[in-house]
């Protein structure tokens, strides 16, 4: 009889170990933070959970194929995917930004879809990816290791979106779509040359 075997310590080293490997040269995070500030953070902040959970998923259960996907096809799709919310982020003109309230359920829908392409469609088998597969493999306890990765992974995206909350006090909504369209053109060329 299978029975779910817990280990709280590899628990933490799974938090810690991905957590800190995402937080380093991670273009996610800026990406995540630019798209709260634009959309409202918890729809955003909402939209990267089941991505994040999907990844961490793929990293356990193929984390060897996922490494050995062609650098180009994870370029290219990565690359794409920042074109398309650059585009997104110009063409989005609300009407009205001052107040939580007054946001359309649409804004809630490209907010929380924006989340989760930035997430889900971007930066396969990077480090934190690579990073839950080891762990994964290692220890041999992969539902733990992925409750770790995704307890990291959403911790990140909580700070990315509270990245954009300050940026939303600070920041013009017209600075800050201009902004979010620049930055997200600026990862496109970076995932197309590979830049890490």
């Amino acid at each position: 009889m299978h029975h779910l075997t817990w280990s709280g310590p590899l628990l933490g080293t799974a938090f810690a170990a991905v957590f800190v490997s995402e937080l380093v040269g991670d273009r996610t995070l800026l990406a995540v933070g630019t798209l709260a500030a634009r959309w409202r953070p918890l729809p955003v902040f909402l939209g990267t959970l089941p991505a994040f959970a999907v990844k961490a998923l793929a990293a356990v259960l193929f984390g060897r194929v996922v490494a050995r996907l062609p650098g180009a096809l994870v370029a290219a799709v990565s690359a794409l995917t920042f074109v398309a919310a650059a585009v997104a982020a110009w063409r989005d003109r609300p009407p009205d930004e001052s107040a939580e309230s007054s946001v359309p359920a649409g804004a809630w829908r490209r907010g929380a879809l924006g989340g989760f392409l930035a997430v889900s469609l971007t930066e396969w088998a990077d480090v934190g990816q690579l990073t839950t597969a080891a762990l994964a493999a290692r220890f041999g306890l992969p539902a733990v290791v992925w409750l770790g990765a995704v307890l990291a992974l959403a911790t990140k995206s909580l700070l990315a979106t509270t990245l954009g909350v300050g940026l939303r006090r600070y920041v013009s909504a017209h600075a800050l779509r201009l902004g979010a369209t620049v930055l997200c053109a600026a990862l496109a060329v970076l995932a197309a040359l590979r830049l890490d």
